[in-house]
């Protein structure tokens, strides 16, 4: 806690399904046992307080399961070339109209649409408060001394009734119109009737308006409320009342002739109480008058109020406040109605009196330990009684009653406050503050509650995700592509149609990228579509041409998950953007989606608890949140929202909200959490653009040249990058740190000598961004006889971006294992060391579909199967965080020189039209064939090679 704090305010909202176990996880969330003097067992006395007991045989999770409702939220993802028309064909289907100037997209671009493709804002997924569902609410607020002592507590109970009672506020609006029209006040009975019904109209009024802020889906409305119960003080009302009672009283006596003794006493009082309140305000003012609030405190619901002395300061204000409001208004009205002051003054006796001994009596009684305590007790208050009954007018019983106020006041307020917080405490165990928490406990309508639910989620809502094409985006699009979505991947069906054979290579080269891509990400079950555009007035000879062309290139390898235009018969959807939804093929299109996702209905959509929604209802928010955190830390997450505290979460949350794209979770040590996925997409764009907006020619064109040519990122650079993308200092550290674990950059820990000043030193190199080795380039690898070699194999694909996260890899592990290694990397090919007598290359062979492994072999280098397992477990670290279907082995190539190449019966490679098959080596499956004392299958043909592989064996 910071020494500047003088007072600690924390408040939490529960529910009523929740149990004792829930609110200790809130308690641990935010801390209160480090907060709240004796740690665990104050926070627990408060829950008692509230009515908050744990059952014991109470499934913990049961109540939430009642509360879950099924959420149908899909996504689909739209990919392909740039320039094929993705854009216009996401437009197209989302009923927006077709623009022949529409600009390249840059990133990813993001719509939404309903199940009748209807266009809908991103904060049409917000379902907003619960609060608009409470039935009641009971407020409890505690306030705890610095030696762990409760100085005020205050419990406040709200219904909402606010129709009932606006429908009373009606009626009395309506008897006193009529009865003025009817009966004009002229008489004081008259005078006095209406006054009453008025003081039930403004109270009615006060009571709807208060129950309209209690249960306003605004949070922040309940807390102003709650506020001013906290600010209401009868004894400061009291005061007030009497002061202006005795000076009105004061004031009439000397209207008609000299004033008596009595209202002299009273107005002496009067004066008495005015020096009594300013000496108190002097001796709390004196010295630092620091008094600041601090709103954004590390916790949410919590408030820090920066002041020596809070507590004095608070309850004497408050008490001033409500002295000077109260006088103010009985003053006024005491103006007007100055022939009532004689029963007005009555009346404030019989209700101070009902307050003391409503307030005093039980505390008195439970002071009392034995009977002789009693019987002093019945004497005092016998003594006073008598000495009350013996006074013979109102106004010595008015000025008795004043006098005794003022000293319970005096008590109350200053002595008994200054008491109670400076209580020694000897095994007093926590902070050295004043810690107030308000626990609010709410009644929801779940039949109310269900049947919004029901209206807001029970139909689809479907976002569109239109990725850019350019190549250079390719490396990074891997990170935003999920399981449970469907996939949208369109050609250009002109470009199709030529007659020349090396132009359809190359695009069904491009295709089978992009098919590669997905189906490293994906289940076999995910659905893809392939559509073509540009369809214009083509022939339907020609459409079954690229029709046998696509099934001759993918059928085969991609019939599970290709999703075929029964309507046309064909194993693409023709479109033509331009026409939009009038457009035959772009309504087949759009059924054959809404098809496809109902089937999948049960995977896309999920049943998902009430406070889910509420955490998807924040990420949405904090989205246009300039002043939000951007990135935490896993266990940070439950209280990073500022109006709420989660509870009821787990890893699998964090999934859910992964894989629906509102969040990034790194399920990798240290665990991160990236709150806005925007923010990453514009960090991309500004790495990857040659020609960036806004940046000082001067000042960064030599960093920006280094970033370009050679992938080196200087520290300057990306802080630069940092600043136009996040608002907040803070988040710059973390966004770093998730960039670096999700090997997007990779930290060069060596020292390098400056290029040209120290700002110029590299910092970072981006993978993606590195030059191509060639034969120009400094030597990777001077080889050598005694060099061994083998190879990562994998099955179908082999993406990119996995041997640019291989890179980073490696190098993090060279830097740890062999710190003044010098690196050498580029984008296809990266020098490594395991050690300082370690040396091993990594080198991409694309078409083949395989990384090749070099290292030297001597009697001081590891043997060769500990090689091959170090790469394997960094290969397979990379797949299970980003490519968890890619399949791989590790493994020497075989040794024959009769090898027929690599032959699996379950890998048919169906490779591009006029290409000749590329015929790939034969690689045994080391690992993971030898994981779990597995024995590897060390066969080619029919002749075994284990006595020449045993060293490859771990």
């Amino acid at each position: 806690m910071d020494s500047n704090t003088g007072l600690d305010f924390q408040r939490i909202v529960v529910t009523d399904t929740e149990t004792l176990d829930k609110h200790s996880n809130i308690m641990e969330k935010l801390r209160l046992e480090d907060r709240l003097p004796e740690g665990r067992r104050t926070y627990e006395e408060l829950l008692e307080k509230v009515g908050l007991k744990f059952e014991h045989d109470h499934d913990p999770r049961g109540a939430e399961r009642t509360c879950q409702h099924f959420v149908f939220q899909g996504q689909c993802l739209v990919l392909g070339d740039s320039g094929v028309g993705k854009t216009s064909l996401v437009k197209a289907i989302s009923g927006k109209p077709f623009d022949e100037m529409e600009l390249r997209t840059t990133g990813i671009e993001q719509s939404l649409v309903d199940e009748k493709w209807q266009n809908l804002d991103t904060k049409d997924l917000i379902f907003g408060n619960v609060n608009r569902f409470f039935l009641e609410i009971f407020v409890q607020l505690m306030l705890y001394g610095r030696a762990g002592n409760v100085i005020f507590q205050q419990s406040r109970f709200w219904k909402n009734n606010s129709g009932f009672f606006l429908l009373l506020l009606g009626i009395i609006f309506s008897l006193t119109i009529t009865k003025i029209i009817t009966d004009p006040p002229t008489e004081n009975h008259i005078v006095f009737l209406i006054s009453i019904i008025y003081s039930a109209f403004v109270f009615l009024f006060f009571l709807v308006c208060e129950t309209c802020f209690v249960f306003s889906p605004k949070e922040d409305r309940r807390l102003k409320v709650s506020l001013c119960c906290f600010m209401v003080n009868p004894r400061g009302i009291l005061v007030g009342t009497f002061l202006s009672v005795g000076l009105l009283r004061f004031h009439r006596e000397i209207s008609y002739g000299e004033p008596s003794k009595t209202a002299i006493f009273q107005v002496a009082l009067s004066i008495a109480t005015v020096i009594a309140l300013s000496y108190v305000a002097f001796l709390l003012l004196r010295g630092p008058r620091s008094f600041s609030l601090e709103q954004k405190c590390p916790q949410p619901g919590q408030l820090k109020l920066n002041n020596q002395r809070p507590i004095e300061v608070i309850f004497f204000s408050r008490f001033i406040l409500n002295t000077f409001v109260s006088f103010i208004l009985v003053t006024t009205a005491g103006v007007f109605y100055s022939n009532i002051l004689h029963q007005f003054s009555i009346v404030m006796v019989i209700v101070y009196s009902a307050f003391f001994m409503a307030e005093s009596v039980p505390r008195i009684l439970k002071s009392l330990p034995e009977w002789h305590q009693w019987a002093k007790f019945f004497l005092i208050i016998i003594f006073l009684l008598c000495v009350f009954a013996c006074l013979p007018s109102s106004s010595e019983k008015l000025a008795m009653t004043f006098l005794v106020l003022l000293c319970h006041t005096l008590h109350q307020e200053y002595f008994w406050l200054e008491s109670a917080i400076s209580t020694p405490s000897e095994d007093h165990v926590g902070p050295g503050t004043f810690t107030a928490v308000q626990l609010e406990k709410a009644v929801i309508d779940h039949k109310k509650l269900k049947n919004a639910l029901n209206q807001k989620w029970s139909s689809l809502k479907l976002k569109i995700l239109d990725f850019a094409g350019d190549k250079e985006y390719q490396a990074y699009f891997h990170m935003f592509l999920r399981s449970q979505a469907i996939y949208v991947i369109v050609f250009n069906m002109a470009e199709f149609a030529e007659d020349s054979l090396r132009d359809l290579t190359t695009k069904i080269k491009s295709l089978h990228f992009w098919l590669e891509s997905v189906c490293s990400h994906v289940t076999s079950s995910t659905p893809i579509f392939l559509v073509g555009t540009h369809r214009g007035n083509m022939e339907r000879s020609t459409m079954e041409r690229i029709n046998e062309n696509l099934k001759r290139n993918f059928w085969e390898l991609f019939c599970g998950e290709l999703v075929v235009n029964k309507v046309d018969e064909l194993f693409f959807f023709p479109v033509e953007n331009s026409l939009g939804q009038n457009d035959s093929g772009i309504q087949i299109f759009q059924r054959a989606i809404i098809a496809t996702v109902e089937e999948l209905k049960e995977t896309i959509g999920r049943n998902i608890p009430l406070s889910w929604i509420q955490i998807q209802d924040a990420l949405i928010s904090m989205k246009s949140d300039k002043g939000a955190k951007v990135c935490v830390r896993f266990e940070e997450f439950p209280t990073v929202f500022d109006n709420f505290i989660c509870t009821n979460w787990t890893e699998d949350t964090l999934e859910y909200f992964h894989e629906k794209g509102f969040m990034m979770y790194l399920n990798k040590e240290p665990k991160r959490v990236l709150l806005n996925p925007d923010v990453l997409i514009d960090i991309i764009i500004r790495l990857i653009t040659k020609q960036p907006e806004g940046i000082p020619q001067r000042s960064y064109r030599r960093h920006w040249n280094l970033l370009q040519e050679k992938g080196m990122l200087t520290k300057f650079l990306l802080e630069f990058l940092l600043e136009s993308v996040l608002s907040k200092v803070e988040s710059k550290e973390d966004v770093t740190a998730f960039l670096e674990e999700y090997d997007l950059i990779c930290l060069l820990t060596h020292k390098m000598a400056p290029l040209n000043g120290e700002r110029l030193t590299p910092t970072y190199f981006v993978p993606a961004l590195l030059p191509i080795s060639t034969d120009e380039n400094i030597q990777l690898w001077k080889g050598r006889s005694t060099d061994k070699k083998f190879f990562v194999f994998f099955k179908k694909f082999l993406p990119e971006p996995l041997f640019h996260c291989l890179l980073s890899r490696a190098h993090k592990n060279s830097k740890i294992q062999f710190p003044r290694s010098q690196p050498l990397v580029y984008r296809d090919a990266g020098r490594f060391w395991l050690d300082s007598r370690q040396p091993y290359r990594l080198k991409l062979l694309k078409d083949m579909k395989m990384i090749e492994v070099t290292f030297t072999s001597s009697l001081q280098s590891w043997n060769p199967s500990d090689v091959l397992c170090m790469v394997f477990s960094m290969v397979d670290g990379v797949c299970q965080q980003s490519f968890p279907f890619v399949k791989f082995h590790c493994g020497p190539a075989c040794p024959s020189l009769e090898c027929p190449g690599h032959q699996d019966e379950d890998d048919f490679l169906v490779h591009p039209a006029g290409e000749p098959s590329i015929k790939r080596c034969h690689v045994y499956n080391i690992m993971p064939g030898r994981q779990g004392d597995k024995i590897p299958f060390m066969y080619c043909v029919n002749h075994c090679f284990e006595d020449e592989l045993i060293e490859w064996i771990p």
